[in-house]
């Protein structure tokens, strides 16, 4: 049987590969020291001796090396319960929302992605962030989206992140927050907080550098209408998609920049995402 082959905008194995270095990168940072204060402390209290040093190492080394797995897993484990803090909302129940209900589920059912928890940010702008794994995904519109979309838009955004989700870039995108962000994981306003050049960097390096024009590939594969996406993204730009809970730290969740600030000379804006024309262009060639 011929094997079936992976569209190249597919990026789930990157993506599944980029995981692990996301997550273990630091884990050195807080082995080390605790591997060196355990040994000290027992070398110099405990095991005096020659012999005792040996011991007082190993014993460092596996504490230190206990501590970092730990913090690592807590962490990860932490994330999606954490973003959902971060990036705000409250979850949607049927009767409030039965048109966006009703598609995220149909979408789900014809994709094969388990269904995400939806929630509701209540803000003017349109925009939509999404975190999470296969299994665990969420989903965050804003009230403004839901508003100006129609159903074919709708859909079409929905299934954007339907496709984040199954190819892991939701779940890459939440474990980079958590994991590399640091203050600016809650860093609001229009002026990017201090160090954020070097920090912008740390976030965008797991990244696929097209990550965002593959998703809207990905998103139309499931829906098989490029136009519903196109005009999507368009209305949405002519609407804003600068939330105003949105911080430095999670730009990256969302689907449109969810900051304040234009596209530099790079072509993309302060947090990697490409221009919404360029975009739109890409989908009119499908």
């Amino acid at each position: 049987m011929t094997p079936v082959e992976t569209p190249r905008f597919d990026l789930t194995s990157r993506n599944e590969r980029a995981i692990p270095g996301v997550i273990w990168r630091d884990a050195p940072v807080w082995a080390v020291p605790v591997a060196v204060l355990v040994t000290l402390v027992l070398g110099l209290t405990v095991l005096s001796s020659g012999l005792g040093w040996v011991i007082a190492a190993i014993i460092g080394i596996l504490v230190g090396a206990g501590v970092a797995a730990g913090r690592t897993i807590v962490l990860r484990n932490a994330a999606p319960a954490g973003l959902t803090q971060v990036v705000g909302g409250q979850p949607v129940t049927p009767s409030e929302q039965p048109r966006l209900v009703n598609l995220l589920e149909g979408l789900c059912v014809t994709s094969g992605v388990a269904e995400p928890e939806l929630r509701i940010v209540h803000d003017r702008a349109a925009n939509v962030a999404v975190f999470g794994g296969p299994h665990a995904g969420v989903i965050d519109v804003t009230s403004g989206l839901v508003d100006a979309l129609g159903r074919v838009e709708l859909e079409g955004v929905l299934a954007e992140c339907l496709w984040r989700i199954r190819t892991s870039d939701a779940e890459l995108a939440g474990l980079v927050a958590t994991f590399r962000a640091g203050p600016a994981l809650r860093a609001t306003g229009a002026t990017p907080p201090n160090g954020w050049d070097r920090r912008r960097d740390a976030l965008a390096a797991p990244f696929d550098g097209h990550r965002h024009l593959l998703a809207d590939q990905g998103a139309v594969s499931l829906t098989r209408y490029p136009p519903g996406l196109a005009r999507a993204l368009e209305r949405m730009e002519g609407i804003g998609t600068a939330v105003t809970s949105a911080t430095w730290g999670t730009a990256h969740l969302w689907i449109c920049p969810p900051m304040p600030g234009g596209v530099g000379d790079s072509g993309v804006d302060a947090a990697g995402f490409p221009p919404t024309g360029l975009r739109v262009d890409a989908l009119a060639e499908l």
